[in-house]
């Protein structure tokens, strides 16, 4: 892949990430409530949630989605009771009376992104879009989700 062709790649990236999605949005709640340390585990779910999810789509896991659309629908539904309960973990977090804090763990974080629709789009396009101009699937590997 040329030099040129990664700064659209960058670009898209850049863009995706700094835009808020589900896990943007429950690390700035849980970092706000617990501080930086303390979601680390929960990070580090996140990353090896998104991980997960580009390299099972550049393996072909989007073209197993296309040819068994009941699939999708299926993914739609855990997505939607996923993030519905996650929400719910943390829309009472500071009640006042008690003080109930979002703890959020390694666990919590790893299905977060392989269940987002935001994940799946990222990551559907950048093995699309991008995919093609590397040598072979051993630099996607690498590249793409890194």
């Amino acid at each position: 892949m040329s030099l040129e062709a990664y700064v659209p790649l960058w670009l898209f990236i850049i863009l995706m990430v700094s835009t808020p999605g589900p896990a943007n949005l429950l690390i700035m709640s849980a970092g706000a409530q617990r501080g930086f340390w303390p979601c680390m585990p929960f990070n580090a779910g996140l990353i090896t949630g998104k991980l997960a999810l580009n390299v099972l789509m550049i393996l072909g896991l989007g073209a197993l989605i296309i040819a068994y659309p009941m699939a999708a629908k299926l993914f739609a539904y855990v997505s939607a009771l996923y993030m519905t309960w996650i929400a719910l973990k943390g829309w009472n977090a500071h009640q006042s009376g008690e003080q109930r804090i979002l703890k959020l763990r390694f666990r919590d974080g790893v299905p977060v992104h392989p269940l987002s629709p935001k994940a799946w789009l990222m990551s559907s396009l950048a093995v699309t879009q991008f995919g093609s101009q590397f040598s072979g699937i051993a630099e996607q590997l690498l590249v793409i989700p890194i």
